[in-house]
């Protein structure tokens, strides 16, 4: 039975990190330092974002590691605007 409690724990965990993960991705963080901001996705801006420690990120959950790395390389809100800020740059110079 502890065995499967430990399971559900990890699990549980596991989801709050990836929930954390997805609410950056889309701008969308509510940690108090990220809601309204555009936040640089880390394993520390995840774990604080999750509410939890980032140590379980190295230890236990080393392949959620490997989606805020897959993250942090694609668009975000932030990635989007510097786009279309450059897109319009020649624009305005005229």
């Amino acid at each position: 039975m502890r065995g499967t409690d430990a399971l559900r724990r990890s699990d549980a965990v596991a989801r709050s990190y990836r929930a954390a993960l997805a609410r950056l991705v889309r701008g969308e963080g509510r940690h108090a330092d990220h809601a309204g901001r555009v936040v640089r996705i880390s394993p520390a801006s995840v774990a604080r974002e999750a509410g939890r420690s980032r140590n379980p990120l190295y230890t236990t959950h080393r392949d959620i590691l490997d989606e805020i790395e897959a993250a942090a390389g694609g668009p975000t809100p932030a990635t989007d605007l510097a786009a279309r800020i450059a897109e319009l740059d020649p624009i305005w110079r005229t």
